[in-house]
């Protein structure tokens, strides 16, 4: 019988299984499920992809339940997958399956904005990080990594419940910024949410990383804001983050003009300042600039630079808000920039803990 094989037999007969038929084998049989359960939990459940839909959040706390998975989850991707807008009549179709698809597509759509917009999204991601011991990493992408070669040469991992609304309703999730007919950025809403969630949770993750290659622009300004009467409880989480890795919108961070400063702008850009701010023990920072149109000034304050040292006429703007100490910082990334070698030197002389700089798509 299986149960009597050896267990090195037993994982090699399972690694070479598909997922569906993965679970078919260890549903065979009590014993070969425990045998199994360990190398399972550790491919299937160390990092899990998500979505803001109930049925994605509602999987995600029945891990947070598990007495066993609860304890391997130790990374946490939430998925900027989302229904479009709306279905193309030629699309729609005629027929009673098409229409009872395009039905559940509509349906679906209005559950994941009412969940979204009414806190659900972000009640439910609060209350699996409450019961999720192990986690260490939280992120946001708008991209399926690959590499899932247990079902065919690199195919992808999407979020939780992606595959089963395609099915459904005959229609692919979208992964592009604008949510709904809203003029809401669908990733700095999610990171906002996310956010939020951690700091009512009282969870501590040490790495957050936002990979955004679909979406025109980074996480702007909103997805950073800190009300007043959420600081306490955001801050301990930004205290205990040691790796920011983040895709950021430029635009938001120009704070200068021909006519001055502008204080709506200088607003905006206070936001992601203060965050920063909030992050003093990290020890890896990665600053990619999906739009570069307005990080001059971001950089001068950065790097706590006076006029003189960047031969400008005029000081540095943005005095609001003093630049970050990071005392501990060792890695510093910048992507997508233009950045004048001076940014460069500055920056090493006022974190002189650094030991690594990486530079993807810079220009000098």
């Amino acid at each position: 019988p299986l149960v009597a094989l050896p267990m090195e037999l037993l994982l090699n007969i399972s690694s070479n299984l598909i997922t569906t038929d993965l679970g078919s084998f260890r549903r065979s049989c009590k014993t070969i499920e425990l045998s199994l359960r360990q190398d399972f939990a550790l491919e299937f459940f160390t990092k899990k992809q998500f979505m803001l839909t109930y049925p994605s959040l509602k999987a995600l706390n029945d891990i947070a339940e598990h007495p066993y998975f609860s304890k391997i989850l130790k990374n946490v991707v939430i998925g900027l997958d989302r229904y479009k807008n709306r279905i193309s009549r030629d699309i729609a179709g005629s027929s009673a399956d098409e229409n009872d698809k395009s039905y559940r597509f509509y349906k679906g759509r209005e559950e994941q904005f009412f969940l979204i917009y009414s806190g659900g999204a972000r009640n439910l991601l609060a209350k699996a990080f409450r019961n999720l011991p192990a986690l260490q990493t939280v992120g946001l992408r708008d991209v399926n990594s690959r590499g899932r070669n247990r079902d065919g040469h690199n195919m992808p991992w999407h979020s939780y419940g992606a595959p089963t609304i395609v099915q459904e309703t005959g229609h692919q999730m979208v992964m592009n910024s604008t949510f709904m007919n809203s003029q809401a950025e669908y990733p700095s809403l999610a990171f906002q949410i996310l956010f939020h969630a951690l700091g009512d949770a009282g969870a501590k993750p040490e790495i957050v990383e936002v990979f955004l290659r679909m979406s025109m622009a980074g996480l702007n300004a909103d997805g950073f804001s800190m009300p007043p009467h959420l600081r306490p409880a955001m801050e301990p989480v930004l205290a205990g983050l040691k790796t920011v890795l983040l895709a950021v919108d430029g635009a938001f961070l120009n704070t200068h003009d021909s006519d001055g400063l502008h204080i709506f702008q200088q607003s905006r850009s206070d936001k992601f300042k203060r965050f920063l701010q909030a992050c003093p023990n990290l020890t890896h920072l990665r600053l990619n600039f999906q739009n570069k149109s307005g990080i001059d000034a971001f950089l001068e304050w950065f790097v706590g630079c006076s006029g003189w040292e960047l031969a400008s006429k005029s000081p540095c703007q943005s005095q609001h808000v003093l630049p970050p100490e990071f005392p501990h910082l060792k890695t510093l990334d910048f992507g997508l920039a233009d950045i004048t070698p001076v940014i460069i030197l500055l920056a090493l002389k006022r974190y002189p803990t650094i030991t690594s700089m990486s530079f993807w798509k810079v220009i000098l």
